[in-house]
């Protein structure tokens, strides 16, 4: 359709071209005709074929893969002699529109690319001497790099070097005539989307160490956001990777350069949690980078997981933005809303780890009423992350109701009957009970529970936790707790020498 067409008239044009087409048996025909013998005929027939596969309308390529157009299309590519540059270009494209989920294609259609060879032959044809097939077989590999099943076979074929070399060739970064893009934009998605969900750390390593973080520098600030999405998405992965020479890498370079605060900037940008898919998935990729770089999901952080951390909380505004993003979306789950949701929550939870100080600042600026909401009002998924934050933000924390509530909701997890949210539950409130500040909390909510915990036999046997464990963990609570001759007393009254002398006594 004419590009004068408003969208509607556009769809309603193709669905009836479409309708004709399949009415009269020519998909078929079309699809018979891509093996004649005739050049002519499969030429006309392949340019017909490849306009058709661009069609918004899902149909339209679904009626061509229905042919088996993806098996036909590769064996044209694998063809010896190879065709000429025009051909290997429309196969390409009718290949890359074939395998795009956004037309349609489902998971069994990439498997067929796959067992075909089209996944080989696109990964060879990396290396064309022609831009123009160089930039549609990138598509077709980033179409297949979209779904994890398809990671190792990429990186097998040499997919990440080959990937790696497009974006360095500077006649790649022309604007492509068909997506109004640098032309390694497929290849840039594909690498990042290869490297994303390998689940070998050395693929990492590897390619770290053949001037990876030069892409993220490269095109974390680019006008393309596609591109900037995809640079922050590599910076997650270079700085998620537990290899300790990545870590150097990353955070030399991001020592380096203004990384953080070009993060910080794209989280700052954004009003609320964005209903734009586009903006969404900027926006949870920019926490989840920062949140790596500050130590996300390691247990000991680093003097430069510290530091990165003590950036992101360097300003009033960064930190509460951060908490914002977490108390609106209470109760959001799913969907691109509720993934930045989570990666919200990961950064403040990381950055409340790493040390005492940004803790502070957290709870200071409204994250401890986010935290002890969440502790409340979460699912069991949230809820568990919340009480590791929470722990560490009762470090200083002032006597107020919201530490209270914080405390009340850790201690009804003591009689949910969950052994194992127990065991969580009361490692929290060992911590807590180090700091005066939650003591008179945990005596007036938790302290009848603890001591019924102290009865060993009634969960001693429990398969799912370390009884002996879970005791010391008590004991170390109701010892700090104890301190207070106030607090002494009431232990008494609710029993606690009982369940002490139970344990002298049986040993």
């Amino acid at each position: 359709p004419n590009a004068e067409l408003d969208a509607g008239k556009a769809q309603s044009m193709s669905r009836s071209i479409s309708d004709a087409v399949g009415g009269a048996g020519g998909y078929a025909a079309m699809v018979t005709s891509l093996r004649s013998g005739d050049v002519r005929v499969v030429g006309v027939a392949l340019q017909l074929v490849a306009m058709l596969s661009s069609s918004r309308d899902p149909s339209v390529p679904g009626a061509l893969r229905q042919q088996s157009c993806i098996a036909v299309v590769v064996q044209m590519l694998q063809a010896v002699p190879a065709p000429d540059v025009p051909t290997q270009r429309a196969a390409l494209l009718v290949l890359g529109n074939l395998t795009r989920a956004e037309l349609g294609a489902t998971p069994d259609a990439l498997r067929q690319c796959q067992q075909t060879g089209g996944l080989t032959r696109a990964l060879d044809l990396l290396l064309s001497s022609d831009l123009g097939v160089r930039e549609q077989a990138a598509c077709v590999v980033h179409n297949l790099s979209s779904y994890p099943e398809f990671t190792a076979a990429i990186i097998a074929g040499g997919g990440l070097v080959k990937l790696y070399s497009q974006v360095t060739d500077s006649r790649m970064s022309g604007i492509s005539p068909v997506t109004a893009k640098p032309m390694y934009s497929y290849a840039v998605s594909a690498y990042c989307n290869a490297l994303s969900y390998t689940t070998q750390p050395q693929d990492v390593l590897m390619a770290i160490q053949n001037n990876g973080m030069e892409m993220v520098n490269s095109f974390m600030g680019s006008s393309h956001r596609s591109l900037s999405v995809k640079a922050i998405q590599l910076l997650h992965v270079f700085a998620s990777c537990p290899d300790s020479t990545v870590q150097a890498l990353v955070h030399a370079v991001a020592a380096a350069s203004p990384m953080v605060s070009q993060l910080q900037a794209k989280i700052i940008e954004t009003q609320g949690i964005p209903n734009d898919p586009d903006t969404a998935e900027m926006l949870e990729c920019a926490l989840l980078a920062l949140g790596s770089l500050c130590g996300a999901g390691t247990t000991d952080k680093t003097d430069l997981n510290r530091q990165a951390a003590m950036e992101a909380c360097s300003s009033q505004q960064h930190l509460s933005r951060y908490i914002d993003i977490v108390q609106q979306g209470m109760g959001v789950s799913g969907g691109p809303a509720g993934r930045v949701v989570a990666a919200a929550f990961r950064l403040v939870e990381t950055l409340s780890a790493c040390n005492a100080d940004c803790a502070r600042l957290l709870a200071g600026a409204g994250a401890l009423g986010a935290v002890v909401s969440r502790l409340h009002h979460g699912d069991e998924a949230s809820r568990a992350s919340a009480l590791t934050t929470f722990a560490t933000m009762t470090a200083g924390a002032q006597p107020t109701a919201e530490l209270a509530s914080g405390v009340d909701a850790v201690a009804h997890m003591l009689t949910t009957g969950d052994m194992r949210l127990t065991t969580r539950a009361v490692q929290v409130l060992k911590a807590a009970s180090q700091h005066q500040a939650c003591q008179e909390a945990i005596v007036s909510r938790g302290l009848g529970s603890l001591v019924d915990l102290l009865m060993v036999d009634r969960h001693i046997n429990d398969p799912s936790i370390d009884s002996i464990s879970l005791v010391m963990d008590v004991l170390t609570t109701l010892t700090n707790v104890a301190a207070s001759p106030k607090h002494a007393k009431t232990l008494v009254e609710l029993g606690g020498i009982f369940g002490i002398s139970n344990l002298l006594m049986n040993g």
